[in-house]
């Protein structure tokens, strides 16, 4: 059976439903308290890594050299989805090209990712990385940027998914969980911009395991 959500979204995650169990209890439990929380509604644009004119549209050679769990640095032990994409989107909206190389940069961010090669899907993470040459510009004007999260949650349409049908979860534990937050930028100069941001992840979160990134959804999901 699809995951209506994910597929619904763009992606070629599929996951198939087992038996009821003490598994789907429990991910059903852990989905209505998290839903419960407090959170913020995404805003209407996907995120965005870099200023728009030097975005690219495609990742980098750079982005695919990398084996996973080669991080720059460790990797924090978080068992709670939203906790997850809260922590990785900061990450993910944080960089320095004074001190950081896109080599570097790129572990960084692989280090994120889900060892499980049926559910990973570096590709759509990799896509906001900068080419070389991008980089190289950017480290020229001594670019960095901050993040700032304002709220995470599963998106509606997630939750209503699963409330419908929790056995969705009990194969792959794929949870959408969409970020909102702000984006600070400065470069060289005194030079300083900054932008709201939002983005959906899908995060897995095995009972038990810590939480690994799965990817990114090419929309942001309310």
């Amino acid at each position: 059976m699809q995951n209506r959500f994910l597929d619904g979204m763009g992606t070629g995650w599929r996951v198939t439903v087992l038996a009821v169990g003490l598994a789907l209890l429990t991910a059903a439990a852990w989905m209505v308290a998290a839903v419960a929380g407090p959170g913020t509604s995404a805003g209407p644009g996907e995120e965005e890594l870099l200023p728009a004119p030097d975005r690219p549209e495609e990742p980098s050679p750079a982005a695919e050299e990398p084996a996973a769990g080669d991080g720059e640095r460790e990797v924090p032990r978080i068992e709670d989805p939203v906790e997850f994409a809260r922590v990785f989107t900061e990450v993910l909206w944080s960089y320095d090209t004074r001190t950081t190389t896109l080599a570097e940069r790129t572990r960084e961010l692989k280090a994120w990712m889900t060892g499980e090669a049926e559910y990973a899907d570096w590709t759509s993470v990799a896509s906001q990385l900068p080419t070389r040459e991008v980089w190289e510009r950017l480290a020229d004007s001594r670019q960095r940027a901050s993040a700032e999260i304002e709220g995470a949650r599963f998106p509606a349409a997630f939750t209503t998914q699963v409330e419908e049908d929790p056995g969705v979860l009990t194969e792959a534990y794929l949870f959408a969980v969409t970020v909102t937050g702000r984006q600070t930028i400065e470069w060289s100069g005194g030079g300083r911009g900054a932008e709201e941001r939002a983005v959906t992840l899908a995060v897995q979160c095995r009972p038990g395991e810590p939480c690994a990134l799965s990817g990114r959804l090419p929309r942001v999901a309310p």
